[in-house]
């Protein structure tokens, strides 16, 4: 068996999996499509955001004014893994409505409590709470239509245009340091923008498959208890399972997964005024790191090809 996975790893080496990203200026819809969307690689795209007047304008106060009478959906873990794998289970955040104002008091107060609990050398990880604008299906369009004028579709008709195909939905993300997406696919081609603060992608080919033990996991969901308000994890009802990833590609645990060992993990920055294009199925861990105001704002276009 480990002789075949040898055998698998050689090939997809030698066909097609790159040694690092690269990062391009921004292409003619054929160049793009010739020696990255035909071959089905990642790639960094720099200088393609420049009319976007989000880059200059997407400050707190700007959105908080902007969206004062929004309400939008919400993520909220008690340690920043959302849809992830906790306790042999795959774990959906509680998700809930906010007014965009509350939920930036909520991401302001954070470094306060946390400042405050290093002072007195306490720590309340039971009680903690980690919100993450991260809803999806098409986020920009349904709850952030006041920033639509701030985005230029225009100055990404090059990609559109290598697939074929317009959007098929459009996604919101703002978050800080303490969010991070576990290990995953998505079945669209990406375009994914960042306006402010670094994306912090861990990217690995599709053919790394048989190496990530994808199992099917038991799926629950963050409520909050009666008790205390509390995150608390509950299985959901009636019982239902989801097909993910156990394998984390930044330090695997050999001993529990040794074809672990086989993985190809490519790591790369995304920075604010740049576009990630994300081939579809390709696996990706995100971490991000916040600009001076401790945010990472990004807005990605999913493309059904």
């Amino acid at each position: 068996m480990d002789s075949s996975f040898e055998i698998l790893k050689e090939a997809a080496e030698g066909i097609y999996i790159p040694c690092s990203i690269d990062r391009i200026p921004c292409p003619s819809s054929l160049v793009f499509c010739r020696d990255y969307v035909s071959m089905n690689r990642p790639v960094i795209i720099t200088g393609a955001l420049k009319r976007w007047k989000a880059m200059q304008r997407w400050s707190n106060a700007y959105l908080r004014e902007k969206l004062r009478h929004r309400q939008i959906h919400v993520a909220q873990t008690p340690d920043g893994r959302a849809d992830a794998i906790k306790e042999g289970m795959f774990v959906k955040p509680l998700e809930t409505l906010m007014p965009f104002p509350a939920f930036l008091d909520c991401l302001q107060e954070r470094p306060q409590i946390q400042q405050h609990q290093q002072q007195s050398n306490k720590k309340d990880d039971d009680g903690r709470r980690v919100y993450y604008a991260q809803h999806q299906n098409g986020s920009f369009h349904l709850e952030y239509p006041e920033l639509h004028q701030d985005v230029c579709d225009d100055d990404l008709q090059w990609a559109f245009d290598a697939f074929g195909t317009s959007p098929d939905a459009v996604n919101f993300w703002y978050g800080t340091d303490e969010s991070v997406t576990s290990l995953h696919k998505d079945p669209y081609e990406n375009i994914y923008c960042v306006v402010a603060g670094t994306k912090l992608f861990t990217l690995l080919p599709p053919t790394d498959l048989p190496y990530l033990y994808q199992t099917q996991m038991l799926s629950a969901t963050y409520v909050e208890s009666e008790i205390d308000r509390k995150l608390v994890i509950q299985r959901d009802d009636p019982p239902s399972h989801v097909p993910w990833i156990q394998v984390d590609p930044d330090c695997p645990d050999l001993h529990n997964f040794p074809r672990a060992q086989h993985i190809h993990p490519l790591h790369c920055e995304v920075h604010a005024g740049e576009v990630l294009y994300l081939p579809s199925l390709w696996y990706h861990k995100v971490a991000q790191r916040g600009d001076d105001e401790g945010r990472t704002i990004a807005v990605n276009y999913w493309c059904d090809m």
